[in-house]
């Protein structure tokens, strides 16, 4: 459980800095889109208010979005897209 906290918060960091680097303000809403083998779908609430996504999908990442970011976390490999809203 400490293990899937520890990835919840580095994911929602990585988020972030990529929100950051796109010069979003925090009053900016995404739509968000996660792939990976590892399994975050517990903390989907706590992932989208802290990053401020109306919404999140897991799984592959299908059409154009602004952003796309391969993100390796302790060996894991997180596939991070979104637009914003």
């Amino acid at each position: 459980e400490l293990e899937k906290e520890g990835f919840c918060r580095e994911v929602t960091r990585r988020i972030q800095e990529l929100r950051k680097k796109e010069g979003l303000t925090k009053f900016e809403e995404i739509a968000l889109v996660i792939d990976s083998n590892y399994n975050l779908k517990d903390f989907k609430e706590e992932i989208k208010k802290k990053v401020k996504a109306v919404n999140l999908d897991f799984g592959e990442i299908q059409g154009k979005f602004l952003v796309k970011s391969e993100e390796k976390i302790k060996g894991r490999i997180f596939c991070i897209a979104f637009n914003v809203l």
